[in-house]
């Protein structure tokens, strides 16, 4: 009889470190969750920054290119 309770209370205590564990491990995926869409938010930001650069350069390499054309038929 003895050993039975021994047995249950074994188990209850195992049974509890589990629930923790499980809790633990809840917590840890609810922030690996927030953290992994707060870097997907950064690198789409950093993606259209990108982007933007790169368009602004490519705009002011056409305006200097249209100058350059421009400027010498004008004379």
């Amino acid at each position: 009889m003895s050993n039975n309770i021994d047995k249950m209370t074994s188990n209850l205590e195992k049974a509890e470190d589990l629930e923790e564990k499980t809790n633990e491990m809840v917590d840890k995926a609810n922030t690996f969750k927030k953290q992994s869409h707060e870097m997907k938010k950064a690198m789409c930001w950093r993606k259209w920054k990108l982007w933007i650069i790169i368009g602004v350069i490519a705009a002011i390499i056409i305006i200097v290119i249209i100058v350059a054309i421009v400027i010498p038929l004008c004379n």
